[in-house]
């Protein structure tokens, strides 16, 4: 019977030791995770900024494009006059 009660616990000690790899190994993971969610996170914010970066050039560089296109009718305007002027 006595042998049998320190089998069992031998057993449990196993038993125990392997929970604790277990929960180590799992902790080393959940860190893991966590910084690659940090990171993820980090990576979003950089692109949403990128984005309205992206946005506000468009919208300046269209701006321009109306403004040269309005400057270049402007000069063709000029330049049909003075050659029917002639």
């Amino acid at each position: 019977m006595e042998s049998r009660v320190e089998e069992i616990t031998e057993e449990l000690g196993k038993k125990v030791k392997e929970l604790q790899v277990s929960k180590g190994l799992f902790n080393q993971r959940e860190v893991a995770l966590n910084r690659l969610r940090e990171e993820v996170e980090y990576k979003n914010k950089q692109l949403a900024a990128k984005d309205m970066e992206m946005e506000i050039y468009t919208k300046v560089t269209e701006e321009r494009i109306f403004q040269l296109e309005a400057k270049v009718k402007e000069l063709e305007g000029k330049v049909s006059e003075s050659s029917s002027a002639l």
